[in-house]
């Protein structure tokens, strides 16, 4: 409990910190803000449906459900590759396959995969994926600003910045909202003996 008033309290005082930067047209500042809670909301979301262990732990699932969530991967998402959860591009990518996992009916009797199943049928999967994408380009975006601030091409950018900087909060609470609706199903994490 006191690690998610912590959690709650940098979440509220990095809002704080966005909406001054955009007042005062620190773009930079809102997009590096933007980039911490899109990869947090992520981190969250795959928490809670068992991908990952713990916060600040990077490993795939647990011993129970870490072949699953390979095949997952391997089937859906990136062919031949073991996804790298320190990397939001993985994240996504992970966060991807697991929608289209979910498009197709599931009659099999793994638990967890019944139960994620189930879960990931709570939430809005096409926005969701669709938010994924967007943030992907955005992301794409963020990158070329902050890896080249100093190059004298970057100039050609920042005539979008201010409305990538808005977009970046909306995508955060875009995935935001499908945390909530599925951090409810408990019986994710209970069916691979993960904590609450």
């Amino acid at each position: 409990m006191e690690k998610n008033m912590e959690k709650y309290g940098n979440y509220r005082e990095m809002m704080t910190k966005h909406k001054i930067a955009m007042k005062n047209e620190f773009y930079i500042e809102a997009l590096i803000i933007d980039y911490c809670i899109i990869e947090d909301r992520l981190e969250s979301f795959l928490g809670v449906i068992g991908v990952m262990n713990e916060p600040d732990n990077y490993s795939l699932g647990n011993k129970r459900n870490r072949n699953t969530l390979r095949q997952i991967y391997e089937e859906y998402g990136e062919k031949g590759k073991t996804p790298n959860l320190r990397n939001i591009s993985s994240k996504i990518m992970m966060v991807k396959a697991l929608l289209t996992f979910a498009d197709k009916p599931y009659e099999g009797t793994d638990r967890y995969l019944t139960e994620l199943y189930k879960g990931l049928q709570k939430i809005d999967r096409v926005d969701l994926s669709d938010t994924l994408t967007s943030v992907t380009e955005w992301k794409d975006y963020r990158n070329k600003i902050i890896h080249n601030v100093m190059n004298r091409k970057v100039s050609e950018l920042l005539d979008e910045i201010g409305q990538r900087a808005e977009d970046g909060l909306i995508y955060a609470r875009a995935i935001d909202r499908e945390v909530k609706k599925v951090k409810k199903s408990t019986s994710i994490r209970r069916s691979v003996n993960m904590p609450i």
